[in-house]
């Protein structure tokens, strides 16, 4: 049993959850099926209303369910219930008079504790979309209709992160095919008034896969998502190679959240790769599509599917931006100037060393983004 006091109506409620018995159930589920009724006339016709109806009163539904209820003075004001191991949400209200005052989040944070996959899907409907996307869900598809059900497939996605320091925000993305640990040299050095944290990316390293495909605006998405989930208004980003494309898509699509921008070794798209390695990606591409080899083709994907990214574009990032580049980078020179030239405002640096300059010249690229940040 838990309870937790929040502010509701100019007061202080106390709402209860807990895991509900099988015979329970019955009173939770008709408290989802009036908000159903109320909610959700947008997304269903009679057949639908009469399909949702049976799907209560399924058994076998009913087996599969692990179902929480949320109490406020004995009350019941709120379920969710889930299945698949607690990995997708088959059920989530909370009546009229208490939607907007924190009790759904209470329920969420339940079935989170009770979640070690990092991993959660649901079918919204329209009405609940906004409500799971400040969850830090995404919508992972088109919408679809079934048995006169309409529904939105979205998914969150806990990424695996690690942190150094406290202040403001410092987010590091990593490049195609690695981790987080690239920045083990950055973590410490940056971190001085900063709270830093390294990020995998969507099927990186410790992170779930999920089910969107592998796409910088995707990745860009996956960002926004773990933003929300961490309670992070506005941060400073970091990214390397395929997390400086993310980057600067996240920058364009959320510029709200972006406070100043490193983009170390990015490009906009495959032309910007010398040929000596992206001809042998390109062919390594191919050949794992041919051999169905699922992860390979996904990760090769993103250098030769992406990014797509119009310098025009780069006009409408309002972040303050050092563009960064080893002097031997397998990015080519003139793209890299195009890059920092597209940006407004944006400043230039190229750093003796190859590609990984952050890993192979720590202490000229830390310096670089210090003295940048510190401005």
């Amino acid at each position: 049993m838990i309870i937790e006091g929040n502010l509701f109506s100019g007061g202080v409620i106390m709402i209860e959850t807990r895991e509900l018995e099988r015979e329970e159930y019955e009173q939770a589920l008709q408290l989802a099926l009036n908000v159903f009724l109320e909610c959700n006339a947008a997304d269903c016709n009679d057949v639908g209303i009469c399909r949702y109806r049976q799907i209560l009163r399924d058994p076998e539904y009913l087996d599969c369910l692990r179902v929480y209820g949320a109490y406020d003075d004995g009350g019941q004001i709120g379920v969710i219930a889930t299945r698949s191991s607690g990995t997708h949400i088959a059920q989530f209200y909370v009546d009229r008079d208490h939607q907007g005052h924190g009790a759904g989040r209470i329920l969420f944070d339940k079935v989170l504790a009770d979640n070690s996959s990092g991993y959660i899907t649901v079918d919204s409907s329209s009405y609940a979309v906004p409500i799971y996307s400040a969850l830090g869900f995404s919508v992972t598809s088109a919408g679809k209709k079934t048995e006169g059900l309409r529904s939105t497939p979205m998914e969150r996605i806990a990424l695996h992160h690690t942190e150094e320091g406290a202040g403001r925000p410092l987010i590091l993305l990593h490049g195609n095919g690695e981790d987080g640990t690239y920045f083990r040299e950055q973590m410490v050095p940056l971190s001085a008034g900063r709270r830093v944290i390294a990020v995998d990316t969507r099927g990186h390293g410790r992170s779930p896969r999920g089910e969107a495909d592998f796409t910088i605006r995707q990745f860009a998405e996956d960002l926004h998502c773990f933003l929300k989930i961490m309670r992070i208004d506005k941060a400073d980003i970091l990214g390397f190679s395929d997390g400086a494309n993310i980057a600067m898509r996240f920058a364009m699509m959320y510029s709200d959240m972006v406070g100043a921008m490193v983009v170390d070794g990015g490009n906009l798209d495959p032309s910007g790769v010398k040929p000596i390695i992206q001809v042998p990606v390109e062919i390594g591409y191919m050949a794992a599509r041919a051999l169905h080899m699922r992860k390979k083709a996904e990760i090769l994907g993103l250098m030769v599917n992406d990014p797509n990214i119009k310098p025009a574009e780069l006009l409408s990032i309002r972040a303050k931006t050092l563009v960064v580049a080893g002097t031997g980078d397998l990015i080519k020179r003139e793209h890299t100037e195009r890059i920092a030239g597209s940006i407004p405002g944006a400043e230039l640096k190229f750093i003796e060393g190859d590609h990984f300059v952050a890993r192979k010249n720590p202490q000229e690229f830390n310096r670089a983004v210090i003295e940048f940040l510190n401005k």
